[in-house]
């Protein structure tokens, strides 16, 4: 049987100029980590440590990201 999948959500990450977002979709943290490190190389331990939000992907689930500047 498949594990569960989750969606990791961290937000005000990869700051720059303005604050970042980053998502990961995996069975636990420690692989949506591991699957975000994939992507990026470089991102820092700080933000790759925070706690992020935890969403059950059997439930339907919506985001909204205003840009700015």
């Amino acid at each position: 049987m498949k594990p569960k999948m989750k969606l990791f959500v961290w937000d005000c990450v990869l700051v720059d100029y303005t604050s970042g977002m980053m998502f990961a979709v995996a069975p636990t943290i420690e692989e949506a980590r591991a699957e975000l490190l994939k992507k990026c190389s470089y991102i820092p331990d700080s933000d790759l440590n925070q706690q992020p939000e935890i969403l059950d992907l059997s439930e339907p689930a919506a985001f909204v990201c205003w840009g700015g500047g």
